[in-house]
């Protein structure tokens, strides 16, 4: 999955916009001169709504507390020694307050990371724990198909459930959280601590009030009680765990 993916989901939307446009307007008897260009105007106009739209409707429905150094001393400080070894871009974090264990990351582009942990996760984790779970989640983050991810979530929400699930697919890949375990733990090179993560994640709710399956494969478990996206998750967090535990 590559970075090239957002623009092919600008594209997407332009023609989404534009075609029933120039169908319109050359039925109404306008002609061709004034057509095309109204066309491209209103699918310029789209892209942009959709561009800026994207950051708030991954966030949307979640009553997000920004989290700095201040109030979350322990994981700024696990965030500072997995950035400074490996190079990453230090991610916005917030929290949820909630009794769910889950956590999620998104942004428009690599150089806009969000963090989000829900304070059910953060009084489960042990630090090796908390470790292995934000080095999973950094890596996510550098992932080229991150923006796209993200971006597709405005999609999503007005896709019938057939085509949103094939691009969901496509934009995400398959199965994206087992892919993205291995990455974080490339980093560790512990696969225990995330293991371990992921067993105190399966042993509460993984439930967070105001996500919907559009916006459900940015986070480290299906957040929903309805099924994600088909194609989207294949492999249950049981079968994560059997296979961080055979690294």
């Amino acid at each position: 999955m590559k970075f090239d993916r957002v623009p092919v989901l600008a594209a997407l939307v332009a023609v989404v916009v534009a075609v029933p446009v120039v169908v319109l307007l050359v039925a109404v008897g306008l002609p061709v001169f004034v057509d095309v260009p109204l066309a491209l105007v209103l699918a310029a106009a789209a892209v942009a709504w959709w561009w800026r739209a994207a950051r708030g409707s991954a966030m949307r429905g979640l009553d997000l507390r920004p989290a700095g150094p201040t109030e979350q001393p322990r994981v700024h400080n696990v965030l500072d020694g997995l950035c400074d070894s490996h190079g990453f871009r230090r991610p916005a974090v917030f929290t949820v307050t909630t009794e769910a264990r889950n956590a999620a990351v998104f942004g428009r582009t690599p150089h806009e990371g969000a963090l989000v942990l829900t304070t059910g996760l953060l009084a489960t984790l042990d630090r090796m724990e908390l470790e292995g779970l934000l080095a999973r989640q950094l890596a996510a983050l550098d992932q080229h198909g991150r923006p796209a991810a993200t971006a597709v979530v405005p999609l999503l929400r007005v896709l019938p459930g057939a085509l949103g699930s094939a691009l969901a697919r496509r934009v995400t890949g398959k199965p994206v959280n087992a892919w993205t375990d291995a990455d974080g733990v490339r980093l560790t090179r512990y696969p225990p601590g995330l293991a371990a993560a992921l067993d105190r994640i399966g042993e509460g709710s993984t439930e967070v009030a105001g996500v919907d399956r559009a916006s459900a494969h940015l986070w480290v478990v299906t957040p929903t009680a309805a099924a994600p996206l088909a194609g989207v998750d294949d492999f249950s967090l049981h079968d994560r765990i059997d296979a961080l535990r055979e690294l």
